[in-house]
């Protein structure tokens, strides 16, 4: 018997993001994920409600999306909205324009309840969970910050309606790059927001949602000293500087991608291609638009596009290695090192695969990062 597919569609400050799985154990298996940017959180801080036109906008996104998971079998679908649903004038108004439009259950989630979830969502991830976990969840327009043990779940929940998308929209949109007085007002104003909250002790910590997987690109540490890092290095580049630097496609390169594909795809069909795929690696894992990126390879080629998760690519990896030996070993460990990330996998003749590991570091991110301001690299940043 088939498992039973389910589907969230998740309305928040930033994106509409579809999640179609199976359950498995007290997580789940993702079967398709895809998002579509929208800048709720944005409209909400500028006008304190949904406009008729940005409904609209979101209504016909959420239709495409559940549609896509009734086409891929979901038996239970439920539109979840966040911060939008609670700070918006016209809350209700638009979740009933969610639920005729899409014929969906349509359900604004209270702080408490995203917090849980968020929490959840996170130590489910974990292979061997401390007993206490505090999870940090920055979203585009609200911030959770929950403590809970593998016992009994979430125990403490603080909300406070600052998120990244809405903190940028009230004080560093004006000016590119802001100014210096513009990110202290930003500082100073979250710092305000957290300074009541005094959370349990809790033996690990963890930084959940889109911002923190964003900061990740920056630091791979999350504590004071490595975020006051990231602040120094991002509060003085332009928008474009940091989309080229630190891991979103832009249109340009977008349409450089898709030319290429497109040439690709016509050369595979004159050949006789009967079957034709795209794959996509560390860019479609680490980018911000990855979705919106492999939509216009969909939409430009005609071909299917499937964006890899790093134990499929180190898989294909490690059985593209294996098939070229004459007479391999029993067990059998692969290493690959692309431009943006890195995989080890080990694996045996009969077995195939059966470890995975993978970091976000290739050859090509690391010079991108530390190796290309100057020709030859200083000490320093080879040492770094």
């Amino acid at each position: 018997m088939s498992a039973v597919r389910v589907a969230i569609v998740d309305v928040g400050a930033n994106t509409l993001r579809l999640l179609v799985a199976v359950p498995d154990g007290p997580g789940v298996v993702p079967v398709h994920e895809e998002k579509q940017q929208l800048g709720l959180g944005e409209e909400v801080e500028r006008y304190g409600y949904i406009s008729a036109a940005k409904c609209a906008e979101a209504v016909e996104v959420a239709q495409a999306q559940t549609r896509r998971a009734r086409r891929l079998g979901c038996e239970r679908i439920e539109i979840l909205v966040t911060s939008p649903g609670r700070q918006s004038g016209n809350s209700e108004e638009f979740a009933e324009a969610l639920r005729r439009g899409t014929g969906a259950p349509v359900r604004i989630l209270s702080s408490e309840e995203e917090g849980a979830l968020a929490w959840s969502g996170a130590v489910a991830s974990l292979e061997s969970p401390a007993e206490s976990i505090a999870v940090c969840d920055v979203g585009g327009g609200s911030a959770q910050l929950v403590v809970g043990t593998r016992q009994g779940g979430p125990a403490w929940v603080r909300s406070v309606d600052v998120g990244s998308l809405r903190l940028t929209a009230r004080l560093l949109s004006d000016d590119d790059p802001p100014s210096a007085d513009s990110v202290t007002q930003a500082l100073d104003l979250a710092a305000e927001e957290f300074s009541s909250i005094v959370p349990p002790v809790a033996q690990l910590g963890l930084a959940a949602g889109g911002t923190a997987r964003a900061l990740r690109r920056v630091t791979a540490t999350f504590d004071a000293d490595g975020l006051a890092a990231v602040i120094e290095a991002l509060a003085g580049l332009k928008r474009s500087k940091i989309v080229e630097r630190y891991g979103y496609i832009s249109a340009a390169k977008c349409a450089e991608a898709v030319e290429v594909a497109q040439a690709q795809t016509r050369r595979a069909r004159r050949l006789g291609c009967e079957r034709i795929e795209i794959l996509v690696t560390s860019p479609g894992r680490q980018s911000g638009n990855s979705e919106e990126f492999a939509e216009a390879l969909r939409r430009g080629t005609g071909a299917p596009v499937r964006i890899l998760s790093s134990e499929e690519e180190g898989a294909l990896a490690w059985s593209g290695a294996v098939a070229s030996l004459e007479s391999p070993a029993e067990s059998i460990a692969v290493c690959d090192v692309g431009g943006g990330s890195a995989q080890l996998v080990v694996g045996t003749r009969q077995g195939g695969p059966a470890w995975v590991r993978s970091v976000d570091v290739g050859s090509l991110r690391l010079t991108a990062r530390l190796l290309s301001d100057d020709d030859p690299p200083s000490a320093d940043s080879v040492t770094q």
